[in-house]
């Protein structure tokens, strides 16, 4: 796998096509907003197989609590690359980039009901949750996210922490111990909602009503568990 920034146009247009495998035209960022992006300061980030884009990263700078830090908004991968290890690849690469740029926090969101992100973002990467946006985008009609708000979690990752530092080496990061406040999420919301999409809808709004003020009391989302046929999202101080 080559892990290296987007150059040609063709690819840039070859990102814009798997934006469009992976959510659907609705909600794709065109391949002009992407080369503005990497001349102005940010990263479209590749991975490619042979000539073949098998996935890309998008990130630009913005501002966190007054100090530089790197916005994460999109990565997508193709299907085929999603047992590969594609996406934690270009996280790590991403990560890399930002550290020799001078950045040490990135931010980005997630959907927040489902368990794969939430296994990525907080147990794979080390990254942590700090607080809820609720309907962020505005109601989203793509293959992914229709159905719902957009209810996204705000996910900080502390580039140079010890414990992202450990699992960038392979090292595993340490458990995150089991002391706090947890809250129960489906395994899968996707066939919730394909099932019943007002208990869904439901599902959605008490767990805002449960989470809202766990971040409003300085607690944070550290990690995710398995806990018989639901997840749960485990809520402490860093």
């Amino acid at each position: 796998m080559d892990l290296r920034p987007l150059a040609a146009v063709e690819e840039y247009q070859a990102a814009v096509a798997l934006q469009e495998a992976v959510w659907g035209p609705a909600e794709t960022t065109p391949a002009n907003q992407l080369i503005a992006t990497a001349h102005s300061g940010g990263l479209v980030l590749g991975a490619f197989s042979g000539t073949a884009l098998m996935g890309f990263a998008l990130a630009w700078p913005g501002r966190l609590d007054g100090q530089a830090m790197l916005y994460s908004h999109m990565l997508a991968v193709q299907p085929e690359g999603r047992r590969q290890g594609v996406g934690q690849a270009l996280k790590w690469r991403q990560r890399e980039w930002a550290l020799a740029e001078g950045y040490r926090r990135m931010a980005w969101t997630y959907d927040p009901l489902r368990r794969a992100n939430a296994v990525f973002n907080l147990t794979v990467l080390g990254a942590e949750a700090t607080r809820l946006i609720v309907n962020c985008y505005g109601r989203m009609e793509d293959s992914l996210n229709w159905g719902l708000d957009s209810d996204r979690f705000w996910v900080e990752w502390r580039l140079d922490d010890a414990r992202v530092a450990a699992l960038a080496a392979g090292r595993g990061g340490g458990a995150v111990a089991d002391e706090g406040i947890w809250v129960e999420i489906p395994k899968d919301v996707e066939a919730l909602k394909a099932t019943d999409l007002a208990a869904a809808r439901e599902l959605q709004a008490h767990f805002r009503l449960a989470v809202e003020p766990l971040f409003a009391a300085g607690l944070r989302a550290l990690a995710i568990r398995d806990r018989a046929a639901v997840s749960a999202y485990l809520f402490s101080r860093r």
